[in-house]
């Protein structure tokens, strides 16, 4: 402990607390794999692409396994399976001038999953869906609307967490539709 705390001291410890404080915001604003080297990237990507068609606006989706190893999904997340023909949950983010639009489709209570739930993807595995976004969003206004996917899924055990997002895509509904 300092019995002397002159002026040469104080500019010291000001310079260490400085130090400390530019140390601790360079951490600020990077993402976690920025942060911590043995951070792991991606291990699903979803290429997200969008068209209105007769039936309104359809969202092709195509999910890969970018890892070196398998990997279960849920299939609702991956919008195949019994479900696959109608939206029963919110998995896009869709704004039109900066508002977000709600999701206004199905809804239903999912049970806890089982292993007949999970559909496993191989290394380099692609997985195409295709759903009626405007089926369970009202994206009926003429505009620009803005629209990703986002899901958050579990390992089987529940012990490691896949967050999978999409590219953002924007799309015009003219007023002529």
């Amino acid at each position: 402990m300092l019995k002397y705390a002159g002026p040469a001291n104080r500019r010291c410890a000001a310079l260490i607390s400085l130090g400390a404080l530019a140390a601790l915001l360079a951490g600020c604003g990077k993402s976690r794999s920025d942060q911590d080297p043995h951070a792991k990237g991606p291990v699903v990507t979803c290429n997200l692409r969008c068209e209105w068609t007769a039936e309104g606006l359809m969202a092709n989706l195509a999910f890969q396994n970018v890892s070196d190893g398998e990997v279960a999904i849920l299939q609702r997340n991956l919008l195949i399976g019994d479900d696959a023909g109608e939206l029963t949950w919110s998995p896009f983010e869709i704004t039109r001038r900066g508002a977000r639009i709600p999701y206004n489709g199905k809804v239903v209570k999912q049970p806890a999953p089982t292993n007949a739930d999970y559909r496993v993807l191989a290394p380099g595995e692609v997985v195409n869906a295709t759903v009626n976004v405007g089926s369970a969003y009202d994206v009926s206004p003429p505009g620009v609307y803005r629209v990703r996917y986002a899901s958050v899924n579990f390992s089987r055990d529940g012990n490691e967490r896949i967050d999978i997002a999409s590219n953002t895509v924007e799309v015009l509904n003219s007023a002529s539709r």
